[in-house]
């Protein structure tokens, strides 16, 4: 849960303040429980500290609905102030605008159940950093990345502050005046006066390029047949065996004894046989799929090619990219996964539309691949 919330928003003053709503539940909450134990429970055994415990339940609820922490931003002014503390006793403290650190946007990772297993699903926090070094207030949770991104550089542009990206390996920073500008338009600035060059593939690269200036393309060749598709292969082989064994059983091409529904053989073996077909074609699919992006007129048109067919999946055009970078990957993972070396992606952003590619990769072709992108984008804006 968020920090705080924005309540107030008009173009002289932005009001955040801290949700009361789960401390009124708990009150509620804690005020049931004990109310009915009392009611309807016999005296004796764990009565009392049934009772007990609506009432600390309640108790903590209070306290919570008691705390205040507010920050008001005067805009005219660009003064802003904090209250923290219970309400009969709340601390202040105040300050200029432009002495903010900036707004941050930070990745973190929130474990949600599904059935029996739980997962670890990326979530995107914005917050307003007070202090430098001090964690950011956060006032937004979202699991949209584009939201969180428009959010935060819509708010650091309005305020004049800086935007603090730590979503990727290392802290960004960028001027509120360039938090929404494309990566296009970056390239006509002072410090990239030079547009970058394409990096040298070597042989041995999964990356390859091809095609003349303003119409290139950038292949990524297929990951190949591996230890963990021969594994999902061999899982889809005895899903389908068993499927078909059922299937020539009850269709009595196969004596071996069998006793049930016969109706119900034919449709639990089908699903088997199916399900094993799938899997294992789909893996075969996937070892094989390769991933291209080329330059089309003014767009960076994002596909691949899968069982010699290819499609385009998504394109953006240059003047809206406003950057391609290295970050850890957003694909969930199971919440007892414990990774020595966290996994990226690389990530090419627009306030539409975000587009993650190449985790598959190694470390070096994921920076390859990073400079090819960037590269296209710095050549069409130099031309």
């Amino acid at each position: 849960m968020p920090h705080v919330r924005i309540v107030h928003d008009d173009p002289g003053a932005i009001r955040l303040a801290h949700p009361h709503t789960g401390g009124l539940i708990a009150v509620l909450f804690g005020v049931a429980m004990a109310h009915g134990v009392h009611r309807f429970v016999e005296p004796g055994g764990g009565r009392g500290f049934a009772i007990g415990l609506g009432v600390f339940f309640a108790a903590i609820g209070v306290l919570a609905w008691l705390w205040r922490d507010r920050i008001e931003i005067d805009l005219a002014t660009r003064r802003w102030r904090r209250s923290r503390g219970f309400f009969f006793a709340p601390a202040g403290t105040e300050g200029a605008l432009d002495t903010l650190p900036g707004i941050s946007i930070e990745l973190d990772w929130e474990t949600e159940r599904r059935g029996r297993r739980r997962h670890k699903v990326a979530e995107w926090e914005v917050g307003l950093v007070l202090e430098p070094g001090s964690p950011p207030v956060t006032f937004l949770e979202t699991k949209d990345e584009s939201k969180a991104y428009r959010v935060a550089e819509s708010l650091a542009e309005r305020l004049q502050l800086t935007l603090l990206d730590r979503t990727g390996e290392r802290e960004t920073r960028t001027a509120s005046s360039r938090g929404d500008a494309p990566l296009r338009a970056r390239h006509d600035a002072a410090e990239m006066a030079e547009p970058p060059k394409f990096p040298d593939l070597p042989d041995e690269s999964r990356l390859s390029l091809s095609g003349e200036p303003g119409r290139r393309t950038i292949h990524i060749a297929a990951t190949g047949f591996g230890l963990s598709h021969a594994l999902v292969v061999l899982v889809g082989l005895a899903f389908a065996g068993i499927g078909a064994a059922v299937l020539l059983v009850v269709s009595g091409l196969w004596s071996l004894p069998f006793s049930g529904s016969a109706a119900v053989g034919w449709i639990l073996g089908g699903v088997f046989l199916v399900i094993g077909i799938v899997l294992t074609r789909a893996t075969f699919v996937a070892a094989a799929r390769t991933q291209w992006v080329r330059e089309e007129a003014d767009r960076l048109v994002f596909g691949s090619v899968v069982s010699g067919a290819e499609k385009e999946e998504a394109s953006l055009t240059r003047r809206a990219i406003e950057a391609i970078e290295l970050v850890e990957s957003s694909e969930r993972r199971p919440a007892s996964t414990r990774r020595r070396k966290v996994p990226t992606q690389v990530r090419v952003r627009s306030d539409a539309k975000i587009i993650r590619m190449g985790e598959d990769l190694h470390r070096t072709e994921q920076e390859r691949l990073r400079d090819v992108l960037v590269a296209m984008v710095g050549e069409r804006a130099a031309r």
